[in-house]
Formats: structure tokens, C-alpha cells, sequence
């Protein structure tokens, strides 16, 4: 069974880049981040959606925010795990049974 983590951030603080930096992502307190990928320790490059659903994609200060990464595994129909681990050393399991 294999397991595809989706990495995710938290923007705690805003970041608004200057005009001349190209490809960069606006991010604001509180959005929710979807990391695609973070090879470079300080940039990342992810996809944030607005409250109306538009997708915005570019490169931030990974300092601006929380990840977060969930993985799902489904070992059968009617049951699947979620485990969510912070970077701040927390990990959380929740297991739903149908």
C-alpha cells in the first residue's frame, strides 16, 4: 500500500515581495500553503487558493511559515488512517472506522 504525503504550510506572518522579485508568492497571515516542492531549504515553490478559488503558484521564504504533512492510507474501503506531523515535533494520529 503505498503513501503519498501532501506537504502543507501555514502562513504565520505576511509576505508581501517587492515588484522586482518575479515569480514570487504573496502570502497572507493564516493561508493555508500547498507545497510542490522544497529542494531549496530557504524557497519553496507552492500553490495558495484564494477565498474564491483562484490558484496562485510562485516561490516564498519557507521562515513565513508552519508545514504541516498529511498521509493518507486506505487498507481497506471503509477504513483509512490520517497521520498529520508538524515540524514542530507533534504528530497526531486519527483513525475512522465506517
Amino acid at each position: 500500500m503505498s503513501q503519498k504525503p501532501i506537504i502543507t504550510a501555514h502562513a504565520i506572518r505576511n509576505y508581501l515581495p517587492s515588484n522586482d522579485l518575479k515569480n514570487c508568492l504573496q502570502l497572507l497571515q493564516d493561508d493555508v500553503v500547498y507545497i510542490m516542492d522544497k529542494s531549496d531549504n530557504q524557497w519553496w515553490d507552492s500553490v495558495v487558493l484564494d477565498p474564491i478559488g483562484n490558484v496562485q503558484r510562485g516561490w516564498f521564504p519557507a521562515s513565513y511559515t508552519v508545514t504541516f504533512t498529511f498521509t493518507f492510507t486506505s487498507s481497506s474501503k471503509f477504513k483509512f488512517k490520517i497521520t498529520f506531523k508538524f515540524t514542530f515535533k507533534i504528530a497526531v494520529t486519527v483513525t475512522f472506522k465506517f
